[in-house]
């Protein structure tokens, strides 16, 4: 009794740490039930959102099969970053370096010194799902700013005002660390009726100083704009407010 009572304990042991390995399966480590991902140029606020679920699936493949690399690396700044989305609201970033017709390489930001290689074969994968959707440029046709706190919202759907203010955001640029920051004064939305959308928040200052930005989707994340274009950004703010 007593060696059967052992070979069961053994068995339903083996059976735990299969189901283990199974949940961290790929070299990556990082969970593969995101349901929908961002791309963007490195340094770059301007993001494309994607929640095509075939997309997404084919991405989360791609990603299983990322083999790590030995050694700690230090490598130059990445092409594109990409953002897995969670329905739990958290996030997972990742970076990336395309190499056409070679394999690619991914990196987690939450390790600088790994890196993971992608097949030859899915870098075409990846050009698809990430370097292809920010060569199709979205046109906005609207967007909306939002006070918060004291509430009150104003929509701009003049084709020139709409683009002159798609450019001040997506020319923001990235700060290093994270940040925590205090409430932001408003909320900036830009919508088109393919259903495209992106989504900011906005901390305000005096005329001459660099206005502070967040991708709504990533608020540890800190973007500066120029000071030359945040003054026309709160310019067409304060006509409305």
């Amino acid at each position: 009794m007593k060696k059967i009572g052992f070979i069961v304990a053994v068995s339903m042991l083996l059976i735990a740490c299969q189901s283990t390995d199974q949940a961290d399966d790929h070299d990556l480590e990082v969970a593969l039930d995101f349901t929908q991902y961002s791309v963007a140029r490195y340094l770059k606020a301007s993001e494309i959102v994607i929640n095509e679920q075939d997309m997404v699936k084919e991405l989360a493949s791609v990603l299983a099969g990322a083999v790590q690399e030995p050694g700690a690396v230090n490598m130059a700044e990445p092409e594109y970053e990409i953002s897995l989305h969670y329905d739990s609201k958290e996030s997972e970033q990742l970076f990336l370096w395309i190499n056409n017709g070679y394999n690619s390489t991914l990196m987690r930001s939450s390790n600088t010194e790994t890196i993971y290689s992608v097949s030859a074969e899915q870098t075409e994968q990846l050009k698809t799902l990430v370097a292809d959707q920010l060569e199709q440029t979205v046109h906005y046709s609207q967007v909306s700013i939002s006070r918060i706190g004291s509430g009150g919202t104003v929509t701009y759907t003049d084709e020139q005002i709409v683009t002159e203010l798609e450019q001040i955001f997506a020319d923001a640029v990235q700060q290093p660390g994270i940040t925590d920051m205090v409430s932001p004064n408003y909320e900036v939305k830009f919508d088109n009726e393919a259903g495209a959308s992106s989504a900011y928040f906005l901390w305000t200052g005096e005329a001459g100083e660099e206005r502070a930005m967040m991708v709504k989707s990533d608020t540890h994340t800190l973007y500066l704009i120029d000071p030359s274009k945040s003054d026309r950004l709160m310019e067409l703010i304060d006509e409305q407010f």
